[in-house]
């Protein structure tokens, strides 16, 4: 019995406000102090944090 190949799922379409390497966000980032970028990465690594550490499901 032949069985047929899955379908390749499409990508996943970006949030609606853009994706991180727009031309906008880059300019937004371009326009940050080194404190804002430095407290920029620091929420970023404890969200990050927050995500890896919280519970995890099964079968998903």
């Amino acid at each position: 019995m032949q069985t047929n190949p899955t379908p390749a799922q499409p990508p996943p379409k970006p949030p609606a406000q853009g994706t991180w390497n727009t031309p906008e966000a880059i300019s937004r980032h371009r326009e940050m102090t080194p404190e804002q970028r430095l407290r920029a990465a620091i929420a970023l690594s404890q969200a990050a944090l927050r995500f890896a550490h919280a519970p995890h499901t099964r079968g998903r």
